[in-house]
C-alpha cells in the first residue's frame, strides 16, 4: 500500500540543480564571468536559469543579477506603456 504524501512534503522536495549548489559556495558568478559569455549561443534558457540560481541562493549583491531584472521590468513597463498608449488615443 502506498503512503499518502502531503502537500507540504510534496512542496518540499524540489530537484537537485548544480547551478543551486554553485551560488551558494559563492562560486557561480565567477563561472558566469568566465565561461558563460562564449557560451550563452549554444543555450539560450542557461542564463536566466543562473540568475535565478543566484537570485534565490545568493549571499551577496550581484550586479549581472540587478542588470538582469532591471532590463526585464524595463521591457516590462515599455510593453505596458505602448498598449494603454492605444486606449489614450482612441481615433487611431
Amino acid at each position: 500500500m502506498k503512503k499518502k504524501v502531503s502537500k507540504k512534503e510534496k512542496e518540499e522536495v524540489k530537484p537537485f540543480r548544480v547551478w543551486d549548489e554553485l551560488a551558494e559556495m559563492d562560486i557561480l558568478i565567477e563561472y558566469m564571468r568566465r565561461f558563460v559569455d562564449s557560451n550563452i549561443n549554444t543555450s539560450p534558457d542557461l542564463y536566466p536559469t543562473m540568475i535565478e540560481a543566484l537570485y534565490a541562493n545568493s549571499t551577496e549583491i550581484i550586479p549581472e543579477v540587478e542588470q538582469y531584472y532591471g532590463e526585464k521590468l524595463h521591457f516590462s513597463l515599455n510593453f505596458f506603456l505602448d498598449k494603454i498608449a492605444l486606449c489614450q488615443n482612441p481615433k487611431q
